[in-house]
């Protein structure tokens, strides 16, 4: 079946392979730009190194995963792809888990990371949150959650 669409459809199989790789970009990039936002200062750099180093380490595998269908008899091209879906997956479902960092402070410190209270609401698409959606009764409550 991928011989197929290989051969009778270069066009579509060089659009889809150019698709794949302006996500792969984007997605290396927003390693970068989430782990300088959410670990404290005295963490970021090696918040920054592990989150490179765990995608190079799957750039690395990736080849491998990809050659199993021609080493190991009896799979099908569908082995890969299951793989690097679920992995796909996996990675998009655990974004549920970052805190959101529009308009919250850098932290500087672990003590001040760990005291923060953290936002794992959905975004606001850049406007600032107010006492009404951020739940709380009034005012004041709200001022108190920004404070820590």
């Amino acid at each position: 079946m991928a011989s197929i669409c290989l051969t009778e459809y270069p066009i579509a199989t060089a659009a889809l392979s150019i698709f794949g790789y302006v996500l792969i970009d984007c997605t290396w990039t927003s390693v970068y730009l989430m782990t300088a936002e959410i670990f404290p200062t005295v963490l970021r750099n090696t918040g920054q190194g592990m989150g490179s180093t765990s995608s190079r380490i799957g750039g690395i595998l990736a080849p491998y995963i990809a050659l199993m269908v021609g080493q190991l008899p009896g799979l099908s091209i569908t082995f890969p792809v299951v793989i690097f879906a679920s992995v796909a997956l996996l990675a998009g479902i655990s974004m549920y888990w970052m805190p959101e960092t529009l308009f919250a402070p850098m932290h500087q410190t672990i003590e001040e990371a760990e005291a923060a209270k953290e936002d794992f609401g959905i975004p606001y698409c850049g406007r600032r949150r107010t006492a009404e959606t951020a739940g709380c009764e009034d005012e004041v409550e709200m001022e108190n959650s920004k404070a820590l």
